[in-house]
């Protein structure tokens, strides 16, 4: 980040939120916004929540809750993006229309914070669930691919057999 309130990430780059007063605004690229948990200070598994375009402002979100686990936007650009900070940005009203954007099912009820992080919930219980079918789906695949390959053997084998 520059002295200026610049940041500018490409390829593998990413940026965390430090502050849940801030905001950001995409000043040029595409910004895929993610939720990252944190506890004792390492970074747990990140879940993607929303892809903003050039001009969108994002809020800032860096909460801790009852169980102190912190919480953070994890940013990284989709090729190269440059984001403006905007120290004490973030208003209700941008968090509110950023939540609905984003699909954040809960935030109504729950609040912005616990609503992003109960979204961050349902993401990685759907992502695991996609995980476990695909290996699985993966595997009766490989045993299907198996069975064929020993019926063509078996039809082959035959096939001789009757040729003598």
């Amino acid at each position: 980040m520059s002295e200026t309130n610049q940041i500018a990430l490409s390829g593998g780059d990413i940026y965390i939120t430090h502050h849940h007063s801030d905001a950001f605004r995409v000043k040029s690229g595409t910004l895929l916004v993610y939720i990252i948990p944190y506890r004792n200070n390492e970074p747990g598994r990140k879940s993607f929540i929303y892809e903003a375009q050039k001009g969108e402002v994002i809020p800032g979100f860096a909460y801790k809750d009852m169980d102190y686990c912190n919480w953070r936007f994890c940013f990284s650009a989709l090729e190269t993006a440059e984001i403006d900070l905007i120290e004490e940005g973030s208003t209700k009203v941008l968090r509110e229309k950023f939540a609905k954007k984003a699909g954040i099912k809960n935030y109504q009820q729950e609040g912005f914070e616990e609503g992003l992080v109960d979204q961050y919930r349902i993401n990685i219980v759907t992502e695991d669930g996609f995980i476990k079918r695909s290996q699985r789906d993966r595997k009766t695949v490989s045993e299907a691919i198996n069975e064929q390959i020993r019926n063509a053997f078996k039809k082959e084998t035959i096939s001789r057999n009757l040729d003598y």
